[in-house]
């Protein structure tokens, strides 16, 4: 990490103190077209001639100001990250090698931008891996807010929620960082229900917030970028800061508010016509398949029957399981099925599919 923070220490300083002017930089570029001409004789004609010489200006020019900055060199590696792992794991970069990064790829855009403008084909080729780059900050962004839109150019938000996935190496949850009646953030469940996330999904959370402040240093600013060269900045760039503002904030106002007070427990879910006939066959079951199951719930009033053309395949069940924690009853929607045997008979109850709706506290 210290190896590579150097050099984008020096790389900076070729940038501020250019060792070939651009003036220079077309006398270069003249003589070393002419050479070539004489090499081949004429036998290209002009376009064939725009090109040699773009390409021509391209080594002139990499050659006076160094090696490309990451990423906007052809194969972009950062300790063997490529652009969107590198991103995904930005909390492991300090902040001062963010601003570094964030200050080279900007000088290098700027300084690029006259050369492109004179058909310079490796400047465009930076410049465009440059907007790639941050693209995927935008799109990284995108994917964890929620009801954003423009209006008349301007950012318009409705700030209630925003998306939060958890990772882990057993899986993850899936929850919403979500605003209710104009307080604080919290943690919810995509169906609005406040959740109490665990050591693993905590730390998780923590980390979207501080990505989302390493892309606050990494986009601080990037409008100027694009103002000060006369180019557009379109929007989805220029609220990048803003975006990953929002999102920080709200993150870490839920992780300050993560407690089992924050959990909405809902009223035990009420038994079917089915539940008492079959609740020993579906407790039988739901514990072989999951030890912290303590009891079940089944809903169904009758058996849902699947067809396979005009034959019965199998018939379902729905319900819940209901498991203890530290925290107490907690309901996850299950099936419960049984196969089709023939001559109207059916099998012994197995476990079905798992439901989409997301596990609720109980009171």
């Amino acid at each position: 990490m210290k190896r590579l923070f150097i050099i984008i220490a020096v790389t900076m300083g070729a940038l501020s103190v250019p060792t070939v002017s651009y003036a220079q930089l077309g006398g270069l570029v003249k003589a070393a077209k002419k050479k070539a001409k004489e090499a081949v004789g004429n036998i290209g004609d002009k376009a064939k001639d725009a090109v040699g010489a773009g390409n021509i200006a391209g080594e002139v020019v990499s050659a006076a100001r160094g090696e490309a900055p990451w990423p906007m060199k052809e194969w972009p590696s950062y300790n063997g990250k490529e652009p969107r792992e590198f991103l995904l794991n930005i909390v492991d970069i300090s902040d001062e090698e963010v601003t570094a990064l964030r200050d080279q790829l900007f000088a290098r855009y700027k300084s690029n931008v006259p050369l492109v403008k004179s058909g310079n084909f490796q400047a465009e080729e930076e410049n465009d891996r440059f907007v790639k780059f941050y693209s995927e900050i935008v799109m990284i962004n995108n994917l964890n807010l929620g009801n954003t839109l423009y209006k008349n150019g301007e950012l318009v938000f409705n700030p209630d929620s925003y998306y939060l996935i958890t990772g882990r190496p057993g899986g993850g949850i899936g929850c919403v960082v979500f605003q209710r009646d104009g307080t604080n953030f919290r943690f919810s469940s995509f169906h609005g229900d406040g959740v109490y996330l665990d050591d693993e999904d905590l730390k998780t959370a923590k980390e979207a917030a501080q990505r989302m402040r390493k892309f606050q240093l990494l986009t601080k600013d990037i409008e100027n970028v694009f103002t000060s060269v006369g180019e557009k900045c379109d929007d989805d760039f220029r609220h990048m800061y803003d975006y990953s503002g929002m999102y920080a904030n709200a993150v870490e106002q839920a992780c300050k508010a993560n407690t089992p007070a924050n959990i909405d427990r809902k009223p035990r879910p009420a038994n079917g016509s089915l539940h008492a006939s079959l609740k020993a066959q579906a407790l039988a079951v739901a514990k072989a398949q999951d030890s912290d199951v303590v009891d079940v719930i089944i809903t169904s009033n009758s058996w849902d029957v699947k067809m396979k053309g005009l034959v019965p395949s199998h018939r379902n069940v729905s319900g819940y399981y209901v498991t203890k924690d530290e925290h107490g009853l907690q309901c996850r929607r299950r099936l419960w099925t049984e196969d089709y045997q023939g001559n109207g008979q059916y099998g012994k109850l197995r476990a079905g599919g798992v439901g989409t709706e997301s596990p609720f506290y109980i009171k």
